[in-house]
C-alpha cells in the first residue's frame, strides 16, 4: 500500500511516501507492524483505524491531507483525508500515517 502524507488543505505537496506490505511486514514504512496490526483490527478500513482516542490536541489550524493506496488481503484501498493537524491525524489514525 502506498501511503502519502502531504501539508495544507489540498495537499499540493507531498511531503512523505511509504510503502506498507502486510503478511509478511515489508516496505519502508518506520512503525509497519503496529501498522499493520491496526489495519488488521479495521479490516483494511482506514475509516475505522483504532487510534488514540481521548488524547487532547491543540486547536491549531495546519491541514495535513493523507491519502492511501492499494490492497488489503485483495480487497482495493483507497483513502483521501484532510486532518485539522498532526495531533489529530496521529489520535485517528495511529502508527499508519507516522512516519
Amino acid at each position: 500500500m502506498e501511503l502519502k502524507v502531504s501539508d495544507g488543505p489540498t495537499g499540493s505537496v507531498v511531503a512523505r511516501t511509504r510503502y506498507l506490505y502486510c503478511d509478511p511486514t515489508g516496505g519502508n514504512h518506520p512503525h509497519g507492524t503496529g501498522a499493520c496490526h491496526d489495519l488488521d483490527v479495521a479490516h483494511g478500513n482506514l475509516e475505522s483505524l483504532p487510534g488514540a482516542p481521548g488524547k487532547p490536541c491543540p486547536g491549531l489550524y495546519a491541514p495535513v491531507k493523507v491519502t492511501a493506496l492499494g490492497d488489503w488481503r485483495g480487497q482495493p484501498v483507497y483513502f483521501n483525508r484532510t486532518y485539522r493537524n498532526q495531533c489529530v491525524l496521529r489520535i485517528s489514525t495511529g502508527p499508519v500515517f507516522q512516519f
